[in-house]
């Protein structure tokens, strides 16, 4: 059981930290992006902090029992249940609608999220770097078609 505890938390690290920066550097405007990103990795150092002192406690805390690893288990989920149930309520990647030819999407997340002025140029940023993107690398632009068409 421990294992499997250890196996999805680890799986759910995996995935949380490569993607979650680069969806939160697509949201975030470009004057505070910096900012955002060292809060993203102040915050994560922190949890793991947290979790170092849940295992230092539960460690030396022997009315626990068969529960001292339980308990270390069950306090790494926190997060990931609270990023679970709130996933559903953030927008999908403006720069992934556009790849998907959903640029009227990806228009509209940008109008709720940024001022009126930056969108349209944002869009055509964000539409330029792809052009450059597949003009440069055309060979991971046709497994992306393949793989997610």
């Amino acid at each position: 059981m421990h294992v499997l505890g250890r196996g999805g938390i680890g799986l759910g690290q995996g995935l949380m930290l490569p993607i979650g920066p680069v969806y939160l550097g697509e949201l975030a405007p470009k004057e505070i992006r910096g900012t955002m990103m060292s809060f993203w990795q102040l915050f994560y150092s922190v949890g793991a902090l947290l979790s170092y002192f849940v295992g230092l406690i539960t460690t030396n805390e022997p009315n626990l029992g068969n529960w001292q690893w339980r308990w270390v288990i069950l306090c790494q989920v926190i997060a990931p249940i609270a990023f679970f149930i709130s996933i559903g309520f953030c927008p999908e990647s403006p720069r992934w609608l556009i790849l998907k030819g959903r640029k009227d999407e990806a228009r509209k997340i940008l109008y709720t999220i940024r001022a009126d002025e930056d969108v349209e140029a944002e869009i055509e940023e964000m539409i330029e770097v792809i052009e450059r993107e597949h003009a440069q690398n055309p060979g991971v632009f046709a497994a992306y078609k393949i793989i997610f068409t």
